[in-house]
Parts: C-alpha cells; sequence; structure tokens
C-alpha cells in the first residue's frame, strides 16, 4: 500500500483556484490565481472557453513548478461545476486527462460540508458556534455545538452572483451598496433558528483582514492555533463601509500583489457576509485561512468502496480496512472479510453471505455497485497490478458514476484501458 509523502491538492471554486503541498504532514499554501468562472452553454464545456484555457494552464504550471508527478495531484472541484450537465464535465475530464494527465474530480456539497467540518473544529468550546464558507457561486453554512454538526445549510448564492447582480460595485464608491446587497441576499436566505455566539469566517478571510487593516484582536473566546484573532461584527460592518466608499479597487489590489484579481470579490464577499451575520444575530467573527483542503489532509474520505481480488489479495485488503478504519474512514463494502469460503472455486464469500448457486452471487456483486454509487471514492488494492474480470466491472462502474478511482498499490497496472484515476492514499 503507498502512502505518499508528497502531494499537490488543488481547491478549484468558482472563482478562487488554490495550489497547497501537503508534504511531511503539512499543508503548505503553493499559489492562488482567481478566475471568474463564467457559465456559457455554447462550449462544449459549459463555462468560458478561455477560462478553460486559464484552468489548464494554472493546472499545468503548478505541476511543473512542484515538481511533482500527475500520480501524486489530487483535485477537488465546486461550485459551478456541480452545474454542469453530465455530458459537459465530461468533455472537461477528458482534456484534462489528455492535456495534463489529471483526474479531474467535482466534489458533492456534501462531501465539501464533511471537508469544513474537518478543517475547523472547536472540540473544546461549550456553546454552539458556526462556520460560514463563500464561494463564487454556493455559500456554506455549518453549526457545531460541542464540536459535533448540528446543523448544515447551503445557499445558491456567492461571489459571482453578487458581482453580476452588481457590476458597478468595483467602479462606483459613492452609492450604498450595502442596503441594495442586503436585500438582494435576503431573498435567498432560509429561515434559521439556530443560535451561535460566533463563527468562523473561512477561506482566506484572516489574510485578507490583515492586509486591508481590519480591527482584529486577539481571540478571547478560546485558544485555537489556527483561530488566534476576532472581529466584532459592529468592527466588521465599520470597515467594509470604509472599504466599499473610501478604498478604491487599485488600492485593494495593490494588498495583494501576487493575485490583485483576488480583490476583485472582496467587496461583494464582505458585504455577502455582513447580510449573513446580520440576518442570524452572529455577534463575534473569527477569520480563518482555512479551506476544504484542511479538510481533506485530517481525513481523505467520509466513506468509500474497497475493490480488489479477494482470492489473491485478501491479506493486503484487510491491512487497507484496518488503515482506513483508523482513520475514521467509513467502509460502505465490503463491510467484512470474516471466514471467507471459496465458492465454486472462483467467488468469495464472508460471513453473513450465503449462496448455494453461480446466480446469488449477482446479488453479492449488484450490493457492490450500488455501494460503489454512494461512496466518495473507491479503492482499488492492487499490490502486483493484477486486475481481475470483476474488478473490470466495476472499474467501468467508477466511470460511469463520475468516482474518484485510487490505486492503492502500483502504477504497473495489468490492465490495457487508459482512464483517469490516482495512485497511493495521504499520509
Amino acid at each position: 500500500m503507498i502512502i505518499q509523502d508528497k502531494n499537490l491538492l488543488f481547491d478549484i471554486g468558482s472563482s478562487t483556484l488554490k495550489a497547497e503541498l501537503f508534504e511531511k504532514g503539512k499543508l503548505v499554501p503553493f499559489s492562488q490565481k482567481t478566475i471568474f468562472f463564467t457559465k456559457d452553454d455554447s462550449s462544449e464545456y459549459g463555462i468560458d472557453k478561455d477560462n478553460m484555457q486559464e484552468l489548464e494552464q494554472f493546472l499545468l504550471e503548478n505541476i511543473k513548478n512542484s515538481s511533482v508527478s500527475v500520480s501524486e495531484v489530487k483535485i477537488f472541484a465546486t461550485g459551478i461545476f456541480r452545474k454542469l450537465t453530465e455530458g459537459q464535465m465530461s468533455k472537461i475530464k477528458v482534456r484534462l486527462f489528455e492535456n495534463v494527465g489529471v483526474d479531474f474530480e467535482v466534489i458533492s456539497h456534501e462531501l465539501e460540508n464533511f471537508y469544513l467540518e474537518k478543517a475547523i473544529s472547536v472540540t473544546d468550546y461549550d456553546k454552539e458556534y458556526a462556520v460560514l464558507n463563500i464561494g463564487g457561486k454556493t455559500t456554506e453554512i455549518v453549526y457545531f455545538n460541542h464540536g459535533i454538526t448540528s446543523k448544515k445549510i447551503n445557499i445558491d448564492i456567492g461571489v459571482g452572483s453578487i458581482l453580476k447582480a452588481f457590476p458597478d460595485i468595483n467602479m462606483d464608491v459613492t452609492k450604498e451598496y450595502a442596503k441594495e446587497i442586503k436585500d438582494f441576499v435576503l431573498k435567498k436566505l432560509p429561515e434559521n433558528s439556530e443560535k451561535s455566539n460566533f463563527a468562523i469566517y473561512t477561506g482566506g478571510e484572516l489574510n485578507y483582514m490583515e492586509l486591508a487593516s481590519y480591527n482584529l484582536q486577539d481571540n478571547s473566546l478560546f485558544n485555537h492555533s489556527d483561530l488566534r484573532k476576532l472581529i466584532t461584527f459592529q468592527d466588521f460592518k465599520y470597515r467594509n463601509s470604509e472599504v466599499v466608499h473610501n478604498t478604491t479597487l487599485e488600492e485593494l489590489q495593490s494588498f495583494m500583489p501576487e493575485n490583485p484579481q483576488w480583490m476583485n470579490g472582496a467587496r461583494a464577499c464582505s458585504l455577502l457576509a455582513q447580510t449573513i451575520f446580520e440576518k442570524y444575530g452572529i455577534n463575534n467573527i473569527v477569520p480563518s485561512d482555512a479551506n476544504l483542503l484542511s479538510g481533506v489532509t485530517k481525513q481523505q474520505f467520509s466513506k468509500v468502496v474497497i475493490c480488489g481480488s479477494m482470492r489473491k489479495h485478501l491479506d493486503d485488503i484487510n491491512e487497507l480496512m484496518n488503515f482506513l478504519k483508523n482513520k475514521n474512514i467509513d467502509i460502505l463494502s465490503p463491510k467484512c472479510i470474516k471466514n471467507p469460503k471459496l465458492f465454486n472455486g472462483e467467488f468469495v464469500v464472508f460471513s453473513g453471505q450465503e449462496i448455494s448457486k453461480p446466480e446469488e452471487s449477482f446479488k453479492i456483486e449488484l450490493e457492490h455497485i450500488k455501494a460503489i454509487e454512494e461512496a466518495d471514492a473507491v479503492l482499488f488494492c492492487n499490490p502486483d497490478g493484477y486486475i481481475g474480470h470483476s474488478t473490470i466491472t466495476e472499474i467501468g462502474a467508477c466511470i460511469a458514476f463520475n468516482k474518484r478511482i485510487v490505486f492503492t498499490n502500483s502504477k504497473d497496472i495489468d490492465f490495457d484501458l487508459c482512464f483517469p484515476k490516482e495512485i497511493g492514499l495521504l499520509a
């Protein structure tokens, strides 16, 4: 089983693209770029062709500059990519596999929430708190109680939605955008009875607030090495007004010369967050630079399926299952590999699986295929590169269901079809 000690991870959102190196247990920012992806149904990719070219170039440049192989790359796309058709996503996957050699994987809202929960959890705080993550097209709010998730709210509005509705927000500093944006956003926000003393505001907001001179104070609510600053809602609102009315876009961009385009969404993002905080009665804000990749490195998957030869590699599969259980990863199938028995010299059955004729093996295999459809990823255990007939069927199911395929042992696969896949697991 390959446990990689170095990976290049990509967080591809609707407007912000991040590349971070995960090496020796540490996640280090590597590169960031802003692309305001535009939906374009006249394009075979469902997004603007120039956006597509920029995305491809961003991936190529970072893989080259980081000196990692494509087998050490893992991609987590969200936002606008979830809104594309199956055909459009297939075109993107094929192009990026052919031109870059990577598996471009779009994760569900559910899995994105899971990673955000893992990224920031304050287990020693005895009151309820919230985590706010604003993307280009979507926004997630997760409520916690004693570090346990109590409620999730997913909203189809983001920075791009504000910029599209208010295209002059970065040019006209005289207009009272706060009220107009508040009215616009409130129509999208659901009613919410949850109460929270503070919210952790993720996605590079600590860096932004420090660069833009917000009135940050030391975090007096709880001790956390990654959550060291705090700002009151009133101070946040006051500085937002100054940024909107007294600070030009050029000044904002000068704060972040390595990626000035990020600041194009700063006003929109801050006023969107301001409306959410006010609507839900949040009086204290803890800005954070954590993102979903922080969660990925803490727990790579929520639920998986394991495939491989139960006849040839049962000991290796057992080792993999123990590794996953120690990481708190749910194994949907196989649930148990105790008391293996060989039926008809070919098919392996375990405790709780009884068959008396070959046709009954179909039910077991069908349950396994259904589990693949529910999984975040499918792990193929192939220590010597061997791929059996059943495993070929399971690879086909993964491709049909657009599932992340991970070979845990070897890239020397005894199989003549070239397809997007990853090699190895995170340490």
